[in-house]
């Protein structure tokens, strides 16, 4: 059995479930405010692909010109 799993999480009491949008909201106040982009979670996903999008296009852009040099 994994030490770290949510049971363990759902023991304590400081620990708060949050969506998307407020972890992007934590991350840009410097873990000031969860609320600053609202409660749509459409912005937080565009956010989270936005990321995963520029991870995969580095990841391409610098396999392809890895081989082509």
């Amino acid at each position: 059995m994994p030490f770290f799993t949510s049971s363990i999480l759902d023991l304590n009491p400081y620990f708060e479930k949050i969506n998307a949008n407020q972890a992007w909201s934590l991350f840009f106040t410097g873990g000031q405010e969860d609320k600053v982009l609202g409660q749509q979670p459409e912005l937080g996903r565009f956010f989270t692909y936005l990321l995963i999008a520029l991870g995969v296009t580095g990841t391409l852009w610098a396999t392809y010109f890895n081989n082509s040099v």
